[in-house]
């Protein structure tokens, strides 16, 4: 009936499958908390990025992570106890099982970048099923959740008040975290836009809810990534525009940033280039 165990040299985790309890046990002898199905996260309808939010605020605080700046993803599988073991060099995903504990297979020989994408996108699951939300998930909004757990939304206010929407430089201040992790927390944290493309990976695009993103490049969207897959810049009058950027993940990479400000001046999504 144990799915997890996690142990620490102050507290005792369990969890249920079959409820999907959680027990914290403390020395303070309090008898700790129980987080039950009373508790389990509200589910009306479809999940939105502020319910990503909230699952991943849940986690952090359970686990004690830092709730406002970085967590690493090599960090949380300290503090998870949990186990990790080898899909080989060539694997590009990362799966969790319970049995007999925490366990992550997940692609240990590949880079750094790589690796840590896939273990936050497993404890994305993890955290979903913390709060008591059932597979299947939907797995790109799996993603928005290990984001949240891994940049805090306050880390990414910090940046944006020091960079503005200066893609380089946003990428910059987190270090090896990948370009679409990065650019995903800073559209939807921010309020603005983010276009992103590599020479590996196709069009991604990020926004809040509540922005209504065209299913396919406008004429003036194609000319600013093509120049910034190029090597070039393209800057607005709002300190946005379009960058070539180094991604610790998937290299030469163009990304365009729309702030909130460029956003209410001009009808973007039309283009008529």
């Amino acid at each position: 009936m144990i799915v997890s165990r996690w142990n620490r040299d102050d507290t005792h985790w369990e969890w249920l499958d079959a409820d999907r309890y959680l027990v914290v046990e403390n020395d303070v002898g309090d008898g700790g908390r129980v987080l039950d199905r009373s508790d389990d996260f509200a589910q009306p309808g479809p999940l939105s990025l502020l319910d990503a939010e909230e699952v991943a605020d849940r986690f952090v605080s359970a686990l004690e992570l830092d709730v406002d700046r970085i967590n690493d993803p090599l960090v949380i599988v300290a503090q998870t106890r949990a186990r990790l073991t080898s899909w080989g060099r060539r694997a590009c995903r990362a799966t969790v099982t319970w049995e007999p504990c925490l366990t992550l297979r997940a692609p240990l020989g590949a880079p750094e970048p790589r690796l840590k994408k896939n273990l936050i996108h497993e404890f994305g699951h993890v955290a979903a099923e913390f709060a008591g939300i059932e597979r299947p998930h939907d797995e790109d909004w799996i993603d928005e959740v290990g984001a949240a757990i891994w940049l805090r939304r306050k880390a990414v206010q910090r940046a944006l008040r020091l960079w503005g929407w200066d893609g380089e430089r946003l990428l910059r201040a987190f270090g090896v975290v990948p370009g679409e992790v990065v650019f995903r927390r800073v559209a939807h944290v921010g309020g603005g836009v983010a276009f992103y493309r590599s020479r590996v990976a196709p069009r991604r695009v990020f926004a809040p809810e509540h922005i209504e993103i065209p299913p396919r490049a406008a004429g003036w969207e194609r000319r600013w990534m093509e120049v910034a897959l190029r090597g070039g810049h393209i800057p607005t009058l709002w300190r946005d525009g379009a960058w070539s950027i180094d991604d610790p993940l998937e290299g030469r990479a163009g990304v365009i940033l729309l702030s909130p400000t460029w956003l209410d001046s001009a009808d973007w999504r039309l283009g008529n280039g």
